[in-house]
């Protein structure tokens, strides 16, 4: 079953959306896990499936309904996207993520902005 769910996450990397790879698209969502408490002591594949997940619930998620990812029973998360708005010509999105590790839960809410080329950079 974790060997399934690792693989996936792996995979989910290699998902292509309008012929552009989402771990090149969700790359910007991934950097800011990394550097911020919400993604503190993850590895290279949940961030990954995290930040992936994030990509997925910005771009095409229902506002207020929470877009799920699990690793294991120990290891999960919820992303869920608010109502997208517009800046100038830019898209926007607040959303929260929200993440249990080993029973403990920990969520961050952010605003990200989607640029012409596809990525979803959050703003800090």
């Amino acid at each position: 079953m974790i060997i399934a769910v690792l693989a996936s996450a792996l995979l989910s990397g290699c998902q292509t959306i309008s012929g552009a790879n989402v771990a090149t698209l969700s790359a910007p969502l991934r950097a800011s896990l990394v550097s911020g408490d919400l993604g503190f002591g993850l590895d290279n594949p949940t961030l990954a499936l995290a930040a992936n997940t994030e990509y997925r619930a910005l771009e095409s998620g229902r506002a207020g309904a929470a877009v799920n990812w699990r690793v294991s029973d120990k290891v999960f998360g919820t992303v869920t996207p608010q109502q997208p708005y517009t800046v100038g010509s830019t898209n926007c999105r607040r959303y929260t993520h929200a993440i249990n590790v080993n029973g403990t839960p920990r969520a961050a809410t952010g605003t990200a902005c989607r640029g012409e080329d596809g990525v979803w950079t959050p703003l800090t």
